[in-house]
């Protein structure tokens, strides 16, 4: 007899769909947190040693394995998410999953399109950049590092209000992400301007955006209503 489903929930993916896409994710995770062996390689010198991000600029040390990690991490994703599905823990479609899918593909654009110099280490790679005499490809990777942060960062405001009242992993995972993200962009912004301690804040967003990841990946699908019930807050009377 074939299998039924619960009225008003959508079918389950398949079980080894659903862990080939966990182990993909988990392994684009490993390859997207190349930077922690840097400083086994590179060294931190003191507070105005850049972005990790400059190391793949072209003409960098090791910066063309750098990049192939980010595009293998972005193509997993990809296939992760497509296994997966767009479909949340009731069998709803998860509003923030467009956005996670143009992160990756951002994330790929960026690998294909790197700097033509380390503009976070070299100041006069800075004001070329600013004065637009760099290649195209530089700007490329700045306009598809502004939409990996900015799609990614939607996507956890949608989960963060998707799961509202929730007690869920996801739901709790989203709200403290969020918090970390409205502290660190702030920081970003200062590293950036004051070009120093910029390799102590990139990794928090490295961090949070695969911690989101993994909220996406490995959040349940299909459970009834009746499963989520005991998740939830209910405001008391």
């Amino acid at each position: 007899m074939g299998n039924t489903a619960s009225p008003g929930v959508k079918s389950r993916p398949s079980s080894y769909r659903f862990v080939a896409s966990q182990i993909l994710i988990v392994v684009g995770i490993v390859a997207t947190n190349w930077w922690v062996l840097v400083p086994f390689r590179h060294g931190i010198t003191g507070p105005h040693q850049g972005f990790f991000s400059d190391l793949e600029a072209t003409g960098e040390p090791d910066a063309s394995l750098y990049r192939s990690l980010d595009f293998l991490a972005s193509l997993l994703t990809l296939i992760a998410l497509a296994l997966r599905g767009p479909l949340g823990r009731v069998g709803e479609r998860r509003a923030e999953f467009p956005w996670i899918v143009i992160f990756a593909v951002a994330g790929m654009a960026g690998s294909l399109s790197p700097y033509a110099c380390a503009e976070g280490t070299y100041p006069t790679c800075r004001r070329l950049e600013w004065h637009f005499q760099l290649p195209m490809h530089h700007y490329l990777h700045i306009a598809s590092g502004i939409v990996e942060f900015a799609a990614m960062t939607i996507a956890v405001e949608l989960a963060r209000h998707r799961t509202k009242g929730e007690f869920t992993p996801e739901g709790r995972a989203a709200r403290a992400i969020i918090k970390v993200l409205y502290v660190a962009y702030p920081a970003l912004a200062i590293a950036y301007l004051a070009d120093a301690f910029g390799a102590f804040v990139e990794p928090v967003f490295f961090l949070t955006f695969c911690a989101m990841l993994v909220v996406e990946v490995f959040e349940p699908q299909g459970e009834s209503s009746r499963d989520l019930k005991d998740s939830v807050s209910y405001p008391s009377r």
